[in-house]
């Protein structure tokens, strides 16, 4: 048979026609997928988004080098606090230790006045008591699913979004994440100038002994040695004394002020975040029922127009790929007796 003269094409009346002769697929599928999504929205409780929208503070000094700075402003990156990037938040945001903090605060139980719980029995009520790890990896896994975080690379600003069915307890989580987030923050700061406020302690004590000694050396050398104007060999070796006690001297002036400033540093309370917008209970909630039932009832839709033109087309070339199958019998037959290795399968279709 021709392929060409034997293909119909479809014209625009034949698409219609298509259309209308399955008018019931078309509309009976998506009035049924639109009342199955619709009982389900029924069913499934609503849900809330809270919002809090933080920008992290910048440091006036950063102990990046001056090229690495310049080199991240020419690709648009931003540095937060103490030249960390705002995706460090977000990180740890997601930290356990973070979250099994904020899991261990209580809220108000949704649906019971003036009854509080800890976040862990609200999100898990039935969790194992006996494996409190379980528990809390359980709870950890719902918290991540209903938290986001988004970062503006332009402004450097993270928003922060948490999803609950009640919408105060939406706003309490996300207000407990960005509070704690803050607090650890802080104490990861104070914790690291900690360290080197000891270490810089440390290193000052052996500096200053090493200028006594060196002093002392110093002293006691011009205790026995009241002139040396006419001796070259003991003006170089005054020399000597004094190179070592010049450079000790610089160093312990060093570490004095680095020490004071570390001193500061270790009880600065100061936020390292700026909260630009914190979190309110929304007063709708996250998605429209309407909305959602449209959608889902257009989806169906499409995809019955879609099935309704691939079972006709299936059904207008039937036929002529009947004639191809035969024919490929034919050819492979031909094939197998021709090539000895495939003798013994002639009898067979492919």
């Amino acid at each position: 048979m021709n392929t060409v003269d034997s293909y119909r094409g479809f014209s625009p009346y034949g698409l219609f026609n298509i259309l209308l002769r399955h008018w019931r697929t078309l509309v009976f599928a998506p009035f049924v997928v639109g009342v199955v999504v619709a009982g389900l929205l029924l069913i499934l409780p609503r849900t809330y988004v809270a919002t809090a929208l933080f920008l992290p503070e910048e440091s006036s000094g950063s102990d990046l080098p001056p090229g690495l700075i310049s080199m991240a402003a020419q690709f648009q990156l931003r540095m937060g606090a103490g030249g960390t990037s705002p995706y460090y938040y977000v990180d740890l945001v997601h930290s356990v230790q973070l979250q099994n903090t904020v899991l261990e605060m209580l809220f108000a139980v949704p649906g019971s006045p003036g009854e509080q719980r800890p976040l862990l029995s609200i999100l898990v009520p039935n969790g194992p008591a006996e494996d409190s790890a379980e528990w809390f990896f359980a709870a950890r896994d719902i918290l991540n699913e209903d938290m986001s975080t988004t970062v503006n690379d332009g402004t450097g600003m993270v928003r922060l979004s948490f999803e609950a069915k009640n919408s105060e307890l939406a706003a309490a989580v996300t207000n407990a994440l960005l509070s704690e987030l803050e607090r650890f923050n802080m104490d990861i700061r104070q914790s690291r100038e900690r360290e080197k406020r000891v270490f810089i302690e440390g290193r000052q004590q052996e500096a200053e002994e090493e200028l006594h000694e060196a002093e002392d050396a110093l002293e006691a050398w011009l205790r026995q040695n009241r002139s040396v104007e006419d001796s070259p060999a003991l003006q170089f070796e005054l020399q000597r004394l004094n190179r070592r006690v010049e450079p000790l001297q610089e160093v312990v002036v060093t570490l004095r002020r680095e020490y004071e400033t570390a001193r500061i540093a270790e009880v600065d309370n100061r936020p390292v975040i700026t909260i630009v917008d914190p979190a309110f209970p929304p007063p709708r909630p996250a998605r429209s029922r309407v909305v959602m039932v449209l959608a889902s009832t257009l989806g169906a839709f499409l995809i019955a127009i879609v099935w309704v033109f691939v079972r006709e087309f299936f059904a207008r070339n039937r036929a002529e790929w009947r004639e191809d199958i035969e024919e490929t019998v034919v050819l492979w037959q031909e094939f197998c007796g021709a090539v000895p290795l495939l003798r013994g399968r002639t009898g067979r279709e492919p």
